[in-house]
């Protein structure tokens, strides 16, 4: 739980019972291994995987709509700037 909070940026507390919501949702099994009593395993289960699945590929689409929006003339230059946001929000995240 608290390499996941790091990696979100969240607290631990929040993470535990986002958890805790998706476990009772059927969407992420957790495992407490045998061999280290205080880690906790957490993936997704099929339920989860079908969610996310659908999620990806709604999403997916969406993007794609968006992008047919954008005039064929100003489509490289908002590709352009939306390098540099991506490029500036990763080194965001690595601090």
């Amino acid at each position: 739980m608290n390499e996941l909070a790091k990696r979100l940026h969240l607290d631990k507390s929040t993470v535990s019972r986002t958890v805790d919501n998706l476990v009772q949702a059927n969407l992420v099994d957790r495992e407490i291994p045998a061999s280290n009593r205080r880690t906790t395993h957490i993936r997704l289960n099929k339920n989860g995987r079908a969610v996310c699945k659908t999620i990806n590929e709604g999403n997916n689409e969406y993007y794609k709509k968006a992008l047919r929006a954008i005039p064929p003339g100003k489509l490289a230059d908002f590709l352009k700037s939306f390098e540099h946001l991506a490029n500036g929000m990763m080194k965001l995240n690595k601090q």
